[in-house]
């Protein structure tokens, strides 16, 4: 194991990873405290520094988690060479770049938060998928919700995946919304704190031009209503194009991912989980994208790569945190609160707090909330 991570670290500081003898564009440095010496492996001061401050205790935990992540994740990519050697050195270096900057400052927390991601089982009961029916709003719709795995070059091991449908005339319709990857963990106080890391349609998501999806995209729409009352003046004139400047709006999102979001809050209410973080930014995601951008011969190419990664990053980010901040605009059992200097925007929820403003809502958590409250539900889909 200690020659597998030294050659992660190593390549890493050069901003290419080998695995399976393709290069990943994947960069960070390190600093290794071991006995009296230090080790540094830094090339790129643009990079994070991973500090290991005990490298047999970090090695361990390391292990540890090594061992339960070969068995949970699934979804590798097909090698074609030394199968276990790659899978391994992938998970650790997805660890890495699915690493918070306060992470790169203490990764043992990095590891034991994503051994209790694997070792969660609070949507197990999910994994078949599981359907609510809507009692008034989107046409007599159908909510499905099933707890997938994913691949292992993604955030997180879980994404929860969401559709609408219905069957007209023994035809059936759906509506794919974006899906929710996140991970579950217990805190010291032993309670569940949900990590959300992004709010993201499949790639697979194809744009169907049916009756149902237009009846379902005209629904969407009245999410925004009462929104639009509180826009700033200066949001107005942006829009309007009287201004270049952006101010940040909560009605700049988008109505699918608002109920994507609202309807996974509702499930971690039903499990009395209240305590949710969400990811704003993962340092080395964005700096693979960089590492591609300058590494183009062409300086408009590399202008070109740049801005789409700012724009990007800026969709990946701010338009995330703006859906958490319209949900508690609608919800006002959620309060958001801005953590200093952190990757980290915590979320409370209160649960006796369930004030909702807007219909569609109102109508979904009422349904998901008649659904679960079925105590058979978890054991059956669990014995599937």
């Amino acid at each position: 194991m200690d020659e597998l991570l030294n050659e992660v670290l190593i390549e890493a500081s050069n901003g290419n990873i080998i695995i399976d003898g393709d290069p990943f564009p994947i960069g960070f440095n390190s600093m290794i405290y071991e006995e009296n010496k230090v080790i540094s492996y830094k090339k790129d001061d643009n990079f994070p520094i991973l500090m290991i401050k005990n490298k047999k205790f970090f090695f361990a935990k390391l292990t540890e988690y090594l061992s339960i992540a070969i068995d949970k994740v699934k979804k590798f990519p097909n090698f074609s060479k030394d199968r276990e050697r790659n899978k391994l050195k992938t998970l650790v270096t997805y660890l890495f770049v699915n690493a918070t900057s306060e992470d790169f400052a203490n990764p043992l927390e990095l590891i034991d938060r994503n051994i209790s991601f694997l070792k969660d089982d609070t949507f197990d009961y999910l994994n078949q998928g599981i359907n609510i029916p809507l009692l008034n709003s989107f046409d007599g719709s159908i909510i499905n919700i099933k707890n997938t795995d994913q691949s292992v070059f993604m955030e997180t091991n879980n994404k929860i995946n969401i559709t609408l449908y219905k069957e007209i005339n023994n035809e059936k319709f759906e509506y794919i919304l974006p899906n929710i990857s996140y991970g579950i963990r217990l805190n010291s106080d032993n309670e569940k704190v949900c990590y959300i890391y992004s709010i993201i349609n499949p790639k697979t998501k194809k744009e169907e031009k049916t009756k149902y999806s237009k009846k379902v995209g005209r629904e969407l729409y009245k999410l925004n209503s009462g929104v639009l009352n509180v826009e700033s003046e200066d949001y107005k004139k942006y829009k309007m194009g009287k201004s270049d400047y952006y101010p940040e709006n909560i009605s700049d999102i988008s109505p699918s991912a608002l109920l994507s979001l609202f309807i996974f809050i509702s499930l971690l209410e039903k499990e009395n989980i209240t305590d949710i973080r969400a990811v704003t930014y993962l340092p080395v995601r964005y700096l693979s994208r960089e590492i591609i951008a300058q590494r183009q011969t062409n300086k408009d190419y590399t202008k070109l790569f740049h801005d789409r990664n700012n724009e990007l990053q800026n969709n990946i980010t701010d338009k995330f945190l703006r859906t958490f901040n319209r949900l508690a605009f609608h919800f006002k059992g959620l309060k958001i609160i801005f953590l200093p200097y952190s990757d980290f925007m915590k979320v409370e929820l209160n649960k006796i707090n369930h004030d909702i403003n807007n219909i569609i809502l109102k109508d979904v958590y009422n349904s998901i909330l008649n659904k679960l409250q079925d105590k058979n539900i978890k054991k059956t889909n669990n014995s599937l």
